[in-house]
């Protein structure tokens, strides 16, 4: 228990209700499932930092942030028939069920990576178990699926980024009348999974977090507290 006064570098009054995060990481950089497995496990004793709704299994949010796990973005990509390129990238979009709307959504994101000099290459549908989720969670389940995109000629790593990223938040600030359309990550560095599920019950809700190909060598994990 934390002392209840002043002590060395303690102070109690930093004491602040916040959001829970870790990051696991390989000194040598060489992906591992391992280490998938540890920030898996790590992230299911986070529970404690989150809110959880009356139906007991809809959470605050929690997700991992891992380290482009090339080989098996790669292996996503050919098994959607989805070509990419030696610098490419995956994002995972939220978009609404409405067929409609949802094209729209994928237009409008394809038309301002087209202006920032990025080829979308693909969408594949991500694969959910929402039987894990609590009824409040499932009443707000966007639609999940990943964009595969390569960089133009010209684009160095840096360059590609920053590309990724005005035309993620042009086309959110173009459809910020749609509720359900949000990128959650789209950068040549990273990708992410999350969620309004209990910690311990990402990995199910997410089957791709159970394939024994998923291998990175750096995982930042989080559980939101709102």
């Amino acid at each position: 228990m934390a002392p209840s006064h002043s002590q060395g570098l303690y102070d109690p009054n930093d004491e602040r209700d916040a959001c829970g995060f870790g990051m696991v990481a390989q000194l040598d950089d060489q992906p591992s499932r391992s280490l998938v497995d540890t920030a898996i496990s790590a992230l299911s004793r986070m529970t404690h930092r989150g809110g959880v709704a009356a139906d007991g299994l809809t959470g605050d949010g929690c997700g991992l942030l891992i380290r482009k796990p090339d080989a098996f973005l790669r292996a996503l990509a050919k098994e959607a028939g989805i070509a990419v390129g030696e610098r490419y990238a995956a994002g995972l979009v939220f978009l609404p069920h409405d067929a409609g709307q949802a094209e729209q959504c994928r237009a409008r994101l394809a038309e301002e990576l087209q202006l920032a000099g990025v080829s979308l290459q693909g969408w594949r549908v991500l694969p959910t178990d929402d039987s894990v989720c609590g009824q409040l969670a499932k009443d707000t389940l966007p639609r999940m699926e990943q964009v595969f995109v390569d960089a133009g000629s010209e684009q160095n790593v840096d360059a590609f980024a920053l590309a990724l990223f005005l035309a993620r938040r042009r086309a959110e600030q173009r459809l910020r009348d749609i509720a359900d359309f949000y990128v959650v990550t789209l950068t040549p560095h990273a990708i992410g999974y999350k969620g309004m599920v209990l910690p311990d019950k990402l990995s199910t809700f997410f089957p791709d977090l159970q394939r024994s190909d998923l291998a990175s060598s750096a995982i930042v994990f989080h559980q939101r507290f709102s």
